[in-house]
């Protein structure tokens, strides 16, 4: 599956530190421009795979050097037909979600 960030700081603008941020959310295969800084608005965008039996990361912390640890949403491209949006889990839907009963 690929994911793209939105939040990044211009020191995370490099293909090993979205290697390394896109390592939490899933074993990386490829990142997205390989060699220079994107050229268009989608930014860096990370291959990765993913265990389907835990839930999809909405976001996650990120170090910075000068403002702390700050907040990186994750943007999945064209994710699975099947996700719930609460338990955030892939293969199900809302009404066969065994995560997350009223």
């Amino acid at each position: 599956m690929w994911i793209s960030f939105k939040g990044l700081l211009l020191e995370h603008l490099s293909v090993n530190s979205i290697r390394v941020i896109a390592e939490d959310v899933g074993e990386v295969s490829d990142v997205l421009p390989d060699k220079d800084l994107p050229r268009d608005a989608n930014g860096f965008r990370a291959q990765i795979w993913a265990e389907i039996d835990k839930p999809i990361l909405k976001g996650m912390k990120v170090s910075s050097l000068y403002q702390g640890v700050i907040w990186v949403k994750i943007k999945y491209n064209n994710p699975p037909s099947l996700n719930h949006k609460t338990c955030m889990h892939q293969g199900h839907d809302y009404q066969s979600c065994m995560y997350f009963r009223n």
